[in-house]
C-alpha cells in the first residue's frame, strides 16, 4: 500500500516539476520520446530518493539532478536551468520544513523525530506539496520575462544567494528549535528568494529590451542609409537630366544647321557617358529601382561585374516599403561586401535574379566570395555585428510574409533565394 502512495507522490513530484518549469521557460521543443524518457528516469530518481532516506547532502545532489534533467527539456540557457533547479530544491526544503512545523504542531505524529516512520513521510510529502503548488503559483504572478541571457555577474550573484539560503536553511532545521522563530526564519528565507526570483526576472527584462533597442537603433540607421541611398539616386538622375538638356540644345542647333553626322555622334557620346556614370533600373517600384540602381554602381565603383535580370509587375508587389528595403538592402550589402574581399577582378561576380510568378515574389542572388576551406566568411564592416543583424532581419521579414529564405555556402559562391507570397 505504502509504495502505491509514495508512486502517487512521485507522479505529483513530477507534476510540480512540469508546472514549475513551464512557469519559467517556453515549452520543451525536444521530440516526445525524449520528454517520455526523461520524466521516466526523473520519476524513477524522485522515487528511489523518497524510500531510501539517503543523507541530506546525498538527497540534494539527487533533487538537483533530477530536477536539471526536466530543466533540460526548457528552452534557456544552462546557467538559467541550473539556478532555477537549485533553487526549485530551497522551494522544496522549505515546503518539507513547513509541512514538518505543522504536522509536529498538531501532533499528527507522535515524536519531532518521526520523520523515519512512512505515515509521517507520506504527510509530509502530501503537505508539502500543495505548499509548492502554491509557490509555482507565486512564482508564476510575478514572473513575466523569458530566459535572456545577461551578464555573468548577475548569474554569479544569483548562485551565492541561492546557496547561502541552502545554508542558512540546513542550520535552521538540524541545530534551531522548532518553534515560531524557526517558521519564520524559513518562511523570510522564501520571501528572499520569491523577491530573488522578481529581481532577477526584472534585470533580464531590463538586458532584454536594451538589446532590442540597440538593435532597433541600428535598423534604423540602417534604414537612413538606404533612404539616402535613394535619396543620392534621384539626385544622380536629377543631374542627369539638367546635363542632357544642355546636350539635347546643342544637338537641336546641330540638326537646325543639318549637321546631322555631328549630332548623332553627340548622340552616342552622350548615351556612352549616361550608361557608364549611372546605371538605372526602372521597373516601376521605387524601393527595388533605387536600392538596385545603387548597387549597380557601387558594384562598378569596386570593379565588380554584376548582372541583373529583374521582371516584376510593381502594383502586385504589396509589401511594405520598410520591409522591401530592409530585404534587398541587406541582401545587395552582403553580396558586394563579399565580392569586395575577393582580390582577382575577373572574380569579382554578382548575379541578381528578381521576378514575381503566380502571386509570388523571388529574390536570387549569387555572388562570388573567398576560397575558404570551412565556409566561414569574415565581415570587413565597420560593426562586425552588423553583418549578422542583417541577416537575422532578412529571416525576420521572410517570416513575417510567411515566405522562406534559403542559404547555401560554397568554396567560391554564396546563394540566396527567398520566396515570399505576394497574396
Amino acid at each position: 500500500m505504502y509504495n502505491k502512495l509514495f508512486v502517487g507522490t512521485t507522479l505529483l513530484q513530477l507534476l510540480l516539476l512540469n508546472r514549475y518549469f513551464s512557469v519559467l521557460f517556453p515549452a520543451s521543443d525536444k521530440s516526445r520520446h525524449t520528454i517520455l524518457l526523461s520524466y521516466i528516469l526523473t520519476g524513477g530518481i524522485i522515487y528511489v530518493s523518497t524510500i531510501s532516506f539517503f543523507p541530506v547532502f546525498i538527497t540534494g545532489l539527487i533533487s538537483i539532478g533530477s530536477t536539471f534533467v526536466i530543466a533540460s527539456l526548457s528552452q534557456a540557457g544552462f546557467a538559467s536551468r541550473l539556478i532555477f533547479s537549485i533553487l526549485y530544491l530551497i522551494l522544496g526544503f522549505i515546503a518539507e520544513s513547513v509541512s514538518f512545523y505543522f504536522i509536529s504542531g498538531f501532533q499528527f505524529a507522535k515524536e519531532t523525530s518521526g520523520l523515519s516512520q512512512l505515515e509521517v513521510r507520506l504527510m509530509i510529502l502530501l503537505f508539502s506539496t500543495f505548499i509548492m503548488g502554491l509557490f509555482i503559483l507565486a512564482i508564476k504572478y510575478i514572473k513575466r520575462g523569458s530566459d535572456y541571457k545577461i551578464g555573468t555577474a548577475y548569474y554569479y550573484i544569483m548562485v551565492c544567494i541561492i546557496l547561502a539560503s541552502l545554508l542558512v536553511l540546513n542550520t535552521l532545521f538540524f541545530y534551531s528549535e522548532k518553534n515560531l522563530f524557526y517558521i519564520l526564519s524559513v518562511i523570510s528565507v522564501l520571501f528572499i528568494n520569491i523577491l530573488i526570483v522578481y529581481l532577477f526576472d526584472r534585470v533580464i527584462e531590463k538586458f532584454r529590451l536594451a538589446d532590442e533597442n540597440n538593435l532597433l537603433q541600428k535598423q534604423m540607421d540602417y534604414q537612413d542609409n538606404n533612404y539616402e541611398k535613394t535619396v543620392n539616386s534621384f539626385k544622380s538622375i536629377k543631374r542627369i537630366i539638367h546635363d542632357t538638356n544642355k546636350q539635347v540644345l546643342y544637338i537641336g542647333k546641330c540638326i537646325q544647321e543639318n549637321r546631322l553626322q555631328e549630332a548623332n555622334q553627340h548622340i552616342n557620346k552622350m548615351l556612352d557617358v549616361i550608361n557608364t556614370s549611372y546605371q538605372s533600373v526602372a521597373t516601376g517600384n521605387l524601393v527595388i529601382d533605387a536600392l538596385v540602381s545603387n548597387a549597380l554602381n557601387v558594384a562598378n565603383d569596386n570593379r565588380i561585374t554584376m548582372k541583373h535580370t529583374i521582371n516584376v509587375i510593381a502594383e502586385e508587389i504589396k509589401i511594405d516599403r520598410y520591409d522591401l528595403c530592409i530585404l534587398i538592402g541587406n541582401i545587395l550589402d552582403n553580396a558586394i561586401e563579399a565580392t569586395q574581399l575577393i582580390p582577382k577582378i575577373e572574380d569579382k561576380l554578382i548575379d541578381l535574379r528578381i521576378f514575381s510568378t503566380n502571386n509570388t515574389l523571388f529574390i536570387h542572388v549569387i555572388n562570388s566570395r573567398r576560397d575558404s576551406i570551412d565556409h566561414v566568411q569574415r565581415t570587413n564592416k565597420k560593426n562586425p555585428d552588423f553583418h549578422g543583424i542583417g541577416l537575422t532581419n532578412i529571416q525576420r521579414v521572410a517570416k513575417k510574409y510567411g515566405g522562406h529564405l534559403k542559404i547555401e555556402t560554397r568554396a567560391k559562391q554564396f546563394e540566396t533565394i527567398i520566396m515570399l507570397p505576394l497574396g
